[in-house]
Formats: structure tokens, sequence, C-alpha cells
């Protein structure tokens, strides 16, 4: 069933039951009214028969002489009744049944059944005579007020099919109206594609309930917008990346009968390539999983200065610091919980890249401190720095900095990118600041562990 027509019945069903609620209501309402103006007409009735000086009479007879004089014609009916609840004095017609006597103090109206089994209305209330007490009872019949009631009722009962018919058809009108703008924005999403993700919702003018899920789901394409584009782009950057070594490679195996060149040298081009798209398909391993959250390595208390000084001393013992000095200060021991792994491929490619962009003679200072609740490690070089243009875009996958501003001019531009997802992962930060012609600071911020931490 769709939901429009979920919508249809529910309103209908609403609509049944506020027409039953007010069917009652009227019903109930008529009734009082005119029972009100029943027991208005009593207590009228009963305050001239009390004022009425002839009803001072002692003698029964001459009460009930009073009585048959008064009320033989009346459309109420009235009686006397003594301390005991004896009718003493009534009309000859319709003789009210009995009753208990009233209070003195506390008149009453009831309803009741005569002589004659007919439905009435009466009034109880004392009176005073010669000294005694009695109960005047007065009387009316309610056969015309049911009579008037059962018409009503057979009203409502005749026009409530009709009108809840009426009704089920304006809510489906009603559903129909509320749900068009929602037809219209379903409409205009089926033909936005992964071709068309350019194209927007129009919304409405009035911040309303369709204005905010038009907005939403704008919102929701723009994010689709961009990432589509940073697939197509790590798409088109990864293929020219892994293209490059194997066109070296293809070329150095084509060229193979050249006995001009040394077989070595093209073997060693050829390893040299292989190592490249081996680093090049192991950063993208990371990336993977470290972007899907997939990352399972294990999690311990990591001490941020023993971890640097191994890194630093990897580094120097290599040949990949070549003439550039990496000097290690520890301002204060921090401790963080993490994967160690993780860290120490942070820290490598921080100074790699440091070491990458600083000429013959120039200096790295790696620093670690803590402040706020954080570990702080600051990578500082005196390289050619980053243009201002590009920093902003420093951590997207496959950026590069000019590479004829690299010492070595070897990099895919997936380093940074690596440092910035392994990073986050560790619910951290990492920023960089820099002057052209004058170095950069990396500064990389981790929650620091708490004293009971253990990686569980």
């Amino acid at each position: 069933m769709s939901f429009r027509w979920r919508m249809t019945i529910w309103n209908a069903v609403a609509f049944a039951a506020v027409l039953i609620a007010f069917g009652f209501l009227v019903y109930g309402l008529l009734h009082r009214v005119h029972l009100d103006q029943i027991d208005a007409a009593l207590d009228r009735r009963a305050a001239e028969i009390a004022a009425d000086p002839r009803l001072a009479e002692d003698s029964p007879a001459a009460l009930q002489a009073w009585f048959e004089e008064r009320l033989e014609w009346s459309a109420s009916q009235a009686a006397l009744l003594d301390a005991a609840g004896r009718q003493l004095a009534a009309p000859p017609i319709g003789r009210a049944a009995a009753a208990e006597p009233a209070n003195s103090f506390s008149p009453r109206f009831e309803t009741t059944r005569d002589s004659r089994d007919v439905r009435v209305r009466r009034l109880l209330r004392p009176l005073s005579l010669g000294g005694q007490t009695f109960t005047l009872a007065v009387s009316a019949s309610l056969d015309h007020l049911d009579e008037e009631m059962d018409q009503v009722r057979n009203v409502i009962l005749a026009t409530a099919p009709a009108t809840l018919a009426v009704g089920a058809a304006l809510a489906y009108l009603l559903a129909c109206a509320a749900l068009a703008p929602i037809q219209e924005i379903r409409r205009r999403t089926d033909e936005i594609t992964a071709e068309r993700l350019d194209r927007r919702l129009p919304e409405p003018a009035a911040a309303d309930e369709l204005g905010q899920l038009a907005h939403t789901i704008n919102s929701l394409i723009g994010r689709l917008e961009q990432s589509f584009g940073q697939v197509r782009r790590f798409t088109a950057d990864a293929s020219h990346e892994i293209r490059t070594p194997l066109a070296i490679i293809r070329s150095e195996a084509e060229l193979g009968h050249d006995s001009e060149r040394d077989p070595r040298a093209r073997f060693r081009s050829i390893l040299e390539e292989c190592a490249r798209l081996g680093r090049l398909t192991d950063q993208l391993l990371i990336l993977c999983r470290e972007d899907s959250g997939a990352s399972n390595a294990p999690q311990s208390r990591v001490e941020l200065s023993e971890l640097l000084a191994e890194t630093v001393d990897a580094l120097q013992s290599g040949a990949q610091s070549g003439s550039v000095s990496i000097d290690l200060a520890v301002q204060s021991e921090a401790v963080v919980v993490g994967a160690e792994g993780g860290l120490r491929q942070v820290f490598r490619n921080l100074l790699e890249n440091a070491v990458k962009f600083t000429g013959p003679g120039g200096s790295v200072q790696v620093t670690l401190r803590s402040a706020a609740g954080d570990a702080i490690v600051s990578v500082r070089d005196t390289g050619v720095g980053i243009p201002p243009e590009d920093v902003s875009r420093i951590f997207d996958r496959f950026y590069q900095v000019d590479q004829g501003r690299s010492e070595t001019g070897v990099g895919a531009g997936l380093g940074l990118r690596i440092v910035h997802s392994i990073v986050t992962a560790h619910r951290g930060r990492v920023s960089v600041e820099s002057t052209l012609g004058s170095g950069c600071v990396f500064e990389v911020r981790l929650p620091l562990g708490d004293a009971t931490s253990d990686g569980s």
C-alpha cells in the first residue's frame, strides 16, 4: 500500500473519530439544554404553587380540591407528600410515583417513571405549611424530549456515512497535495546521475520541512559530487603514477638486445622502477585501510621520544639524509596510545619529506613537547618552502609541489596524505606553516594516553 493511501486512511480514521466525538457532543449538549429548560419550567411551576395562599388549607380534602382545581389541565404534574413520603394531594390524572421526602435544605431534580410508567422529570422541593414540612413534587413528561433526541440521533446516523465519505475524499486530496512537492523532489532526484551531479534541486523560499529536505539532498549531492571528483582524480593520478614506471620497464625490456648498453644498468633501472611500483602499491594499501577504518593494527602505549629517536637514527644511518643534518630535541616525555607502526610511518614520511626538499648543508629539527593534553611533534626544515597557493592542498592525494624544487625529484604525492590519514585515525591533527625560501614546519598533535591505557 502506498504512503498516499496510508496517509488517506490515517486521516479518514482521525476524521471518523472526530465525527463520532462531535456527534456524541452535539447529542449530549442538546439533551442537556432541553433538560435544563424542563428543569427551569419545573422550578418556576413549583414556585408558583408554593406562592399560592390557598395552599395553606389544613385538611387533606381541601388540599385535594385545590390540586384538582389548580392542576387538572396543567402540562405538569404535582403532588404533596408528608414527612413520611405519603402522598396527601395530587391531580386526578397522572399521579406521581412515590418518592422519598426531600430534605428541607436540598431540593433536587430526578428522572423517574410515574404511575403510568411514563418517563418524567421531577423536582422535589421542601415546603413548610402550618409549621410542618412537606415535600412538593412537580414533574413533567419526557416523551417530547425523547422524541426530539431520537430525531437528532437519526439525523446524525443518517448523515454520518455521507460526511465520512466526504471527509475521506478530502483526506485523499489533502494527501495528494501534501505529497506533490515530495513527488517533485523524487522526480528531480531521479534525474541526477553520476554523470549529472552538477544538478541541484530547487529550494523553496520558505524555510519549512520541504525546504530543509531539499537543502539536505542538495548538500548530499554536493558531497557526492566532491567524492566522485576525488575518485576520478585519484584514478587518473594513480594510473599516471603506475604507467610511468611500467613504461620504463617495458622500454628497458624492449631494448634488451641493445649490446651497446651495459645489461646490469638496464636491470638496475628495471629493479628501481619495480621498487617504485612496490612503494606506490604499499602506500595505496595504507591509504585504503586508513580511510576505510579497516586498519586492525594493535594498539599499545607508545613512547614518542623512543620512537622519534629510532626514526631519526634509521634515516641518518641510511642514504636518505645525505648532507642534511637531523636533530631531535625532547622537551618533555610523552606517551600516546596507538598503532606503533602507523605512528612510525607518520614521522618517517615527515622526515623524508623534509630531507627531500632541503638542500645540501641544510638541517631538519625535530621537537617533542606536550601541552593542553596533547603530545606535539614539530618537524622544521630549512628547505625551499611551499608556495602559498599549494599549502591548502598539500595533504591531497597525488598532489605534489613542483618536483623541480625537490632535491631528489622522486615521489608519488601520497606520503603527506598517509600522514594526514593516520593522524586523523588517532584522533589527532596535523598542520603546516611555510615561508617560501625559508622552509616548513609540520606539527602533529596527538592526545596523550592516560596512565591506565593499555591499548585494549
